[in-house]
């Protein structure tokens, strides 16, 4: 037998018409894990790149004042 057929980003592609009842609730198992891993990275990303912008914003509103002047950002 040979190994399934690589995707263009090394996942492996399989035929489910082939997959018995349970092959493919674990198939769909494993899915639903994987959306729900991605989720999490996704929020992580999104609250990072938030507190990244507010620390731009705070730059851009000091990039005026004098030198020495203390200077309030978010903490990361």
């Amino acid at each position: 037998m040979s190994a399934p057929p690589k995707g263009l980003d090394g996942a492996q592609e399989v035929d489910i018409t082939v997959l018995s009842v349970p092959e493919l609730e674990n198939v769909a198992t494993t899915l639903d894990m994987e959306i729900q891993a991605l989720r999490q990275q996704m929020s992580i990303t999104e609250t990072g790149l938030a507190k990244f912008r507010q620390s731009i914003e705070a730059l851009k509103a000091h990039k005026d004042q004098p030198a020495g002047c203390p200077m309030l950002v978010p903490v990361t």
